[in-house]
């Protein structure tokens, strides 16, 4: 199982106050919204020896029905507004949307490949 993010949303406050806390749930309570991407590129989750390598990891319970808005209005739109512009279209980066398999088969590949380097 690969780690999401978890971190403080200080942009969100409960009664103006408390941090919400970030665990790149995707939902009617935790819409989204394309200032969530930095905070989850921040949490820096990858692999020691391949730290050029940051993995965002997003989640969502389905489209319940609540959740419906959240999901297909404007709100993801935003999301990928905002990986691409600061994601693809940014020298130094490259973006790639994957499937949790294929997340976990480039984790895979990353840490066997740290290894061999660090026997050699």
């Amino acid at each position: 199982m690969l780690q999401g993010p978890l971190t403080l949303d200080w942009g969100r406050r409960k009664a103006g106050l408390l941090p919400r806390i970030e665990n790149g749930e995707l939902s009617a309570d935790n819409p989204p919204l394309g200032r969530r991407v930095e905070l989850w590129r921040r949490c820096g989750i990858g692999i020691a020896g391949a730290e050029d390598h940051v993995f965002v990891k997003v989640h969502t319970h389905g489209a319940q029905p609540r959740t419906l808005d959240a999901l297909l209005g404007e709100g993801l739109p935003d999301v990928w507004t905002a990986l691409e512009r600061d994601y693809r279209d940014t020298d130094g980066w490259e973006l790639h949307y994957v499937t949790a398999w294929q997340m976990y088969e480039a984790v895979k590949r990353l840490a066997t490949a740290v290894e061999v380097k660090a026997v050699a």
